[in-house]
């Protein structure tokens, strides 16, 4: 409670990671279509990403992918479902 306002820190998925690992949501959806915002929020964050945090962000997108795909399978939500595929299928051919 503050100033009459209750605020509420949710550490259900916290854990130690690497940085990049936050950033497996955005690498999924939004950034491969809008590079400027991928710009933007690093910038706002005060970060570059080196050849190392590409590359482990990718290894963390990918363990992301498939386990909302997992998730979307085992919920019964079809679109959640075909979206982590499609990202899913676009890392890895990004891969080859």
């Amino acid at each position: 409670m503050h100033n009459d306002a209750l605020y509420v820190i949710d550490f259900e998925w916290a854990g130690v990671d690497a940085w990049v690992a936050d950033l497996a949501c955005l690498h999924l959806g939004i950034w491969p279509s809008r590079p400027d915002l991928q710009e933007a929020f690093l910038n706002g964050y005060g970060r570059t990403l080196s050849v190392t945090d590409r590359n482990t962000l990718r290894g963390c997108a990918v363990l992301t992918a498939v386990w909302l795909l997992v998730k979307a399978h085992e919920t019964c939500e079809p679109s959640f479902e075909d979206a982590s595929r499609t990202a899913l299928g676009r890392l890895i051919r990004s891969a080859a």
